[in-house]
């Protein structure tokens, strides 16, 4: 057996049939299908017979559990990771197997789209452009990846913190095995970072494949898209941001690793600080000091090796002295810059306060 494809199926009934139709239609058949049920029963319909499927029923612990526990089962010399609302191109695992050694880690591009498999393979090309998944900051859009550095390709040009993903990669299952590497199961939002952190860190190679097209279906889950601020579990959102940073830290000591530490300082900006303006003073200290905690970590010669601009620096420089109310003055100040310039710099606004 190539490849073990795990799934965490959290009865997203909705969206699998779209999964298995895509693993089903794939030019690479040398795989199984890990289908990990986390709380749930196995999905009735949309099943491919063809596909080669062992299911796996757990209690409800979370999809980092589910997917150690498709880990666990896996046969296969690789495994993939695919969640239950994704899918894949057609010659995606056929793609990915063919630089498969054994010992690289594989990985390709994603892209995203608010459409079914099927509209998306009418449509596919034009698609593509329209959903681009580097949504960085404008500065960011403009650097173009290079696809032959992971950390550069995987973690620098993500959209946010949350974005970055272990999904689509092919990875040694020897490597996951031998070095016991598994997801953070006490993380909700952002398992994925200490355990992609430390695959790329131990993996004896790593290679790119342009035509290993993971695609990432955009829809209202709880997790990845509605904005911070508007859900209630904001501060667990940002405990979790810091304490995946300080678990994933320890395997970013290479240079081109450093990439992650500038993610982080990006995350400090658009979550964090955000987040300490909204809080209520108890909640801006306790914040505050597990920031600092946090930073210490990589410490101010470590962070003055790290390539930022005025903002962010001011925000580690002030989150290192565990100072609550500059940041939060800091944040406002910048917010209210950033609004004036974008009236002073569109016509049609401009208008409005003339």
């Amino acid at each position: 057996m190539k490849i073990s494809v795990v799934i965490a199926y959290h009865d997203e009934k909705q969206y699998i049939k779209d999964c298995l139709a895509s693993l089903a239609e794939q030019t690479f058949q040398d795989f199984e299908v890990i289908l990990v049920c986390d709380g749930c029963g196995a999905p009735e319909e949309g099943i491919p017979e063809k596909l080669n499927i062992v299911t796996v029923r757990q209690e409800e612990k979370g999809v980092a559990a589910a997917r150690n526990a498709g880990i666990e089962k896996a046969r296969g010399e690789y495994v993939l990771f695919l969640d239950a609302d994704d899918y894949l191109a057609e010659e995606t695992l056929e793609a990915l197997a063919q630089k498969a050694d054994g010992e690289t880690l594989v990985y390709g591009p994603k892209t995203a789209t608010w459409y079914s498999r099927k509209v998306y393979q009418d449509n596919g090309e034009e698609l593509d452009e329209q959903n681009d998944t580097n949504d960085g900051s404008a500065e960011e859009k403009q650097t173009k990846r290079n696809p032959e550095d992971p950390y550069d390709f995987l973690v620098a040009h993500t959209k946010n913190w949350q974005n970055i993903s272990a999904l689509g990669l092919l990875v040694p299952r020897k490597l996951l095995m031998e070095n016991q590497i598994r997801f953070c199961e006490e993380l909700v939002y952002d398992a994925d970072i200490p355990m992609l952190m430390e695959m790329l860190a131990k993996a004896l190679k790593t290679a790119y494949q342009e035509k290993g097209i993971y695609i990432k279906r955009k829809h209202n889950d709880p997790i990845n898209l509605p904005s911070l601020l508007q859900k209630k579990d904001a501060a667990k959102k940002v405990a979790e941001a810091m304490k995946s940073y300080r678990l994933a830290s320890p395997f970013a000591d290479r240079e081109n690793a450093k990439v992650f530490h500038y993610r982080f300082a990006m995350c400090l900006v658009t979550m964090i600080s955000p987040y300490m303006i909204e809080s209520k003073a108890a909640e801006k200290k306790e914040t505050a000091g597990e920031l600092k905690q946090t930073l210490e970590i990589l410490g101010k010669d470590g962070w003055a090796q790290i390539s930022l601009k005025h903002h962010p620096r001011k925000l580690i420089a002030y989150g290192l002295a565990g100072d609550a109310a500059k940041i939060v003055k800091k944040t406002r100040n910048h917010a209210r810059r950033q609004t004036l310039f974008r009236v002073c710099t569109s016509r049609a606004k401009c208008k409005r306060y003339l």
